[in-house]
């Protein structure tokens, strides 16, 4: 499997695409309205578009997660729409509205999230896809909406404290921002890694591949295996997790996380201090 990533949803959690075609099983049609509980299956049934809410509440969200394999009874949500604006109860309804947008509403019109994408279509089809969606970074100035923001809580997917995103750099980088503060950096790109995460790098048939141009950087991921489901998810916590989907535990099983100790939480030991867990206390200056 070719997973790519997309920085406005990172690297990583936006394995999916909404699109404008001919319409499908997968799809739905301006004049159709998808309602609460009713579902979209992508063509080869990798993910599932459709309402859910956290436990304990009765806030609805428009989201999208992994679909096969007995991911409904570990459910991971990949993308959400409405994610600060539910919708209070069960009236939540998905629609083409005049001007081609979808649209997340209730029974009385309220809209709670449009997807806001310019479209002369008199008449749209919005289909659920199997594929990715490359990353593409301004590298002259930083867009504060090309980023991925983490949930507020395990249990919350209302924008957290942490986003993960690139700034302005000769060379790409990876930053986990902490509101504006740096909380973490992978280092920069040398064309075979993120110098600070050695252990996610490329080699000739996969791993991330940067394509750094004079404007613009795109950034995408490709597993080893094309079998082998992996996905990024920037956790409530500040910490980003590779995790890979496992048929024997029938689990998502960690890979790699950005934090291996207290010394890559950045400037956590202070200006030209020396960061070192073996030394008691671990912080030299």
């Amino acid at each position: 499997m070719h997973l790519k990533a997309t920085m406005h949803t990172f690297l990583l959690i936006s394995l999916f695409n909404l699109k404008f075609v001919s319409a499908a099983s997968d799809s739905i049609t301006t004049p159709e309205i998808l309602k609460d509980p009713e579902t979209l299956i992508s063509n080869n049934s990798n993910f599932k578009l459709g309402f859910f809410g956290p436990t304990d509440s009765t806030n609805r969200y428009l989201g999208i997660w992994f679909n096969n394999k007995g991911f409904d009874n570990t459910l991971e949500v990949v993308w959400v729409a409405n994610r600060n604006s539910p919708v209070k109860d069960s009236t939540a309804l998905l629609k083409i509205s005049n001007d081609g947008n979808l649209q997340v509403i209730d029974e009385q019109n309220k809209i709670y999230w449009s997807s806001n994408v310019s479209s002369n279509a008199n008449s749209s089809v919005a289909q659920l896809l199997d594929t990715g969606v490359k990353l593409t970074f301004n590298k002259s100035e930083y867009d504060a909406n090309t980023n991925i923001q983490s949930w507020k809580s395990s249990n919350d997917p209302s924008s957290g404290r942490f986003r993960v995103v690139i700034l302005p750099r000769d060379l790409p980088e990876f930053f986990i921002l902490d509101g504006d503060r740096t909380y973490w950096r992978s280092g920069p790109w040398n064309g075979y890694l993120f110098l600070g995460v050695p252990n996610v790098h490329s080699e000739v048939s996969f791993g991330f591949n940067v394509d750094d141009h004079i404007d613009i950087v795109d950034i995408s991921y490709e597993s080893a295996d094309q079998s082998l489901l992996e996905r990024f998810v920037l956790f409530y916590d500040g910490i980003l997790r590779q995790k890979i989907w496992e048929d024997s535990s029938n689990n998502w099983e960690m890979f790699w996380h950005s934090l291996q100790s207290e010394c890559d939480v950045y400037g956590k030991c202070g200006v030209f201090a020396v960061c070192n867990l073996r030394d008691s206390p671990f912080v030299n200056v």
